[in-house]
């Protein structure tokens, strides 16, 4: 089983359906939530329906998306999740990505929808030369 597994980790890949939040670290998650309540809220979500879990419902799936949602609040957020996304799918030995998020704004609106877009294809920009990624 060894050298299985070392065959599948060694041979190049693609992901053609990303979601950009749904390949957020688990401790990165936990480190952008603010409150206490939203820690325990995620506590509680990651105990009954861990990150990667196929076969729970859809309804506590988009649940965990919700709270995400509500804790990145700036373009820094999104850059963070951006660079971890590809450096983890580089580890992987992901060779070309395409990823996938809804475009909103921050702060009210004090930060534009296009600004999210722009930080995320300047991320991927530093990556060009590493891994193919499209959005």
């Amino acid at each position: 089983m060894d050298d299985l597994n070392r065959f599948c980790e060694s041979i190049p890949k693609i992901e053609l359906h990303a979601h950009l939040n749904g390949c957020i670290r688990s401790s990165t998650f936990r480190q952008l939530l603010s409150s206490p309540t939203d820690q325990m809220r995620f506590d509680t979500l990651d105990k009954e329906f861990p990150m990667g879990d196929t076969h729970s419902r859809m309804a506590n799936f988009f649940e965990k998306f919700s709270l995400l949602r509500s804790c990145i609040t700036n373009l820094d957020d999104i850059r963070r999740i951006t660079h971890e996304t590809l450096e983890d799918f580089i580890s992987d030995n992901v060779i070309y990505a395409e990823l996938r998020t809804r475009p909103r704004s921050f702060q009210n609106g004090a930060i534009a929808a296009s600004s999210y877009v722009e930080a995320i294809l300047e991320t991927m920009q530093e990556y060009e030369d590493k891994i193919c990624s499209r959005l």
